[in-house]
């Protein structure tokens, strides 16, 4: 059956979950984006995490006065639940096969919600789809007009992935079928960068598809939540508690047989490096000191000795 062909009735139900917290200068465009979608059937879920400014009565009035096709569900947490509380929240709300995460300050546009189900009749083992993107200003001025988010002419995978400690890109265009969020277990409220969570294991349970076509713009603020707790600037508990998740995520993929066991450590081994490599380049980038040639060779070395055992790790995955 082809796209023309499929009658909504036959579509899955996509949940667009748009997610706030104090957003009150940009929610109503956010709003705006998900109300435009042209897929359907379409559950909009505007969750709101305690916010203390007017972006919740923002959400209350759009909801009210809606007349369209989808359905709109609202929600407002009893306390502040933090990014990954919320997205916990989210999964157990929503009624969708697949998710769409949206930010509050973001703007969707309207074949966001198609892209993905696309995608997904043509690749059913699908478990996780993002986008190209562009960036605005807090102003909505078009900063960058369209970021390529995977210029790699094969695929991403699992090792890329482990290179990239979990996720890459920005997490504002990913959409994940459900069964993420629920396997190996429920969606851990404690970790705060969700995007370095689900692609992961969306690459373990099926595959993660590219669509090259711009589908969001991500807004430019550098208050957000998402801005100020950056993978590689949490704090060293926070991190440690996001490298044990991976840890444990890879050995329950092991042991369902979703990759082979003597995977485990090579896979382990590329996450280790180059995350000692982001790091170190992060810090080198805002220092004011001028880090010795020694320090350079060290860190070329890890990116050589981790290229190296990422072609291992491919090879040790085909074979599955």
């Amino acid at each position: 059956m082809s796209d023309q062909d499929q009658s909504p009735a036959d579509n899955p139900l996509i949940t667009f979950a748009l997610i706030s917290y104090n957003q009150e200068a940009f929610i109503r465009q956010a709003i705006e984006g998900a109300f435009a979608q042209t897929y359907s059937p379409l559950e909009i879920l505007l969750s709101d995490d305690r916010s203390t400014d007017s972006t919740y009565d923002i959400m209350q009035e759009m909801a009210q006065s809606y007349t369209g096709p989808h359905t709109i569900r609202l929600n407002q947490n009893n306390v502040n639940l933090g990014i990954g509380g919320h997205v916990a929240r989210i999964s157990a709300l929503a009624k969708g096969e697949w998710i769409i995460m949206a930010a509050g300050d973001d703007v969707s546009l309207p074949e966001r919600a198609q892209a993905v189900a696309d995608t997904y009749q043509r690749a059913p083992d699908t478990r996780a789809v993002f986008s190209d993107y562009a960036v605005i200003s807090e102003t909505s001025d078009i900063l960058r007009p369209h970021v390529v988010h995977w210029p790699q002419k094969r695929k991403a995978d699992l090792v890329d992935l482990c290179v990239r400690c979990g996720g890459f890109g920005t997490g504002s265009s990913f959409a994940y079928h459900k069964d993420v969020f629920m396997w190996p277990w429920t969606y851990p409220a404690h970790l705060k960068n969700e995007d370095r969570v689900l692609p992961l294991r969306a690459a373990l349970l099926g595959k993660i598809e590219h669509v090259p076509k711009v589908h969001v713009r991500y807004r430019h603020v550098e208050t957000s939540a998402s801005r100020s707790e950056h993978w590689f600037l949490l704090s060293p508990e926070n991190n440690s508690v996001h490298i044990r998740n991976h840890q444990k995520t890879i050995i329950a993929a092991a042991r369902e047989k979703k990759i082979p066991q003597r995977a485990i450590r090579p896979l382990e081994a590329v996450r280790h490096l180059n995350r000692i490599t982001f790091v170190k380049l992060h810090e080198q980038r805002n220092s004011r000191r001028t880090y010795r040639a020694s320090l350079k060779v060290k860190l070329l070395g890890a990116r050589l000795k981790s290229k190296s055992l990422q072609v291992y790790c491919r090879n040790l995955l085909c074979r599955i």
